[in-house]
């Protein structure tokens, strides 16, 4: 499969929100809230890979990092990106 990554806008953040409230963590930068705040300067964009929420963001010189997949399959959603 082949990821495909999106502007995090204000309709990807209410797609991610389900993702996000399923968690049991508390952390506020592991909320909706906070990585949709931070979505322009980090160039935030995300995907979809197996059922799970991905996140993408730019850190200048350190380049593009990802988050953890959140939801169902992580695992499978982590060979996502290491196809990617």
């Amino acid at each position: 499969m082949s990821l495909r990554f999106y502007p995090f806008d204000r309709a990807a953040a209410l797609i991610a929100a389900p993702f996000f409230d399923a968690r049991t963590e508390r952390f506020c930068d592991q909320t909706v809230g906070v990585n949709y705040m931070w979505r322009a300067p980090f160039d935030g964009a995300y995907a979809i890979a197996d059922g799970c929420f991905i996140l993408k963001v730019g850190y200048g010189v350190k380049g593009v990092h990802f988050t953890y997949p959140i939801g169902e399959s992580p695992d499978a959603a982590l060979d996502a990106l290491e196809d990617y």
